[in-house]
């Protein structure tokens, strides 16, 4: 380390103090590092002008090779960064090409996907319409066959009723027939019945007329036996 003082009394009075100097460091309490001082005047004309024009020299060329390979590491850095970005922008790009084929997958994933739940749809209105169009088909046909038994149902039971009309009209007409042959039969049975009653009456009455002339007759008899006797009697007196 180099110090450099304005004024000589300043050099000697740092030369004094730190002549047969040590510096210590203390790591802790326990342990301390001791170090020498050195001090001693520049006998190599450090800072003389020639020292200090060569020193600017080389730190120019230093300097410059410095600057050279920070140029050079800059340069290398931006190969280097420009390979990253490359490398970065080929990755974007794949990734980019990976997200558009992502992004085409799932779209055809999508448009299948959709196909498929409007195929669905398609398909299960189809069903509908085939289950409404055979409901349909069958309650028209129970329609068709309900109305077919019911007309039969009315067929027969006009059918039915037709020969039970008939049947009571034949029924009616041999019970007309049976009350006609009753009631002729009653009539003949009247007539023999009042024919017999007749010929009885007649024959009761011409033996009542038969009998009564008798009795008239001996009535008479008797009374003209009276009669002759109550003459004969008024006679006597």
């Amino acid at each position: 380390m180099y110090v450099q003082f304005q004024n000589y009394p300043s050099f000697e009075e740092c030369m004094s103090s730190f002549r047969n100097m040590k510096l210590l460091l203390l790591e802790n309490s326990d342990k301390a590092v001791a170090v020498s001082i050195k001090v001693d005047f520049d006998r190599s004309k450090h800072l003389s002008d020639q020292s200090i024009r060569h020193r600017l020299m080389e730190k120019e060329k230093i300097e410059k090779l410095q600057r050279q390979r920070e140029e050079e590491k800059r340069k290398e850095k931006e190969k280097a960064e420009e390979k990253v970005r490359r490398k970065e922008e080929e990755a974007r790009r794949e990734q980019e090409v990976r997200r558009q084929r992502r992004e085409e997958r799932r779209k055809r994933k999508k448009q299948e996907k959709d196909m498929q739940i409007a195929a669905a749809k398609a398909a299960y209105r189809i069903a509908m319409e085939e289950r409404k169009l055979k409901f349909a088909s069958r309650r028209l046909e129970a329609i068709r066959l309900v109305t077919y038994l019911c007309q039969r149902v009315q067929r027969d039971i006009e059918a039915e009723e037709t020969e039970r009309k008939r049947r009571n009209a034949r029924e009616l007409r041999v019970v007309e027939e049976r009350k006609r042959k009753e009631v002729e039969e009653k009539k003949q049975r009247f007539y023999k019945e009042h024919e017999l009653k007749s010929r009885i009456l007649k024959r009761k009455l011409e033996e009542e007329y038969k009998y009564g002339r008798r009795s008239n007759t001996n009535a008479n008899q008797q009374q003209q036996k009276q009669q002759r006797s109550s003459t004969s009697s008024s006679n006597r007196r």
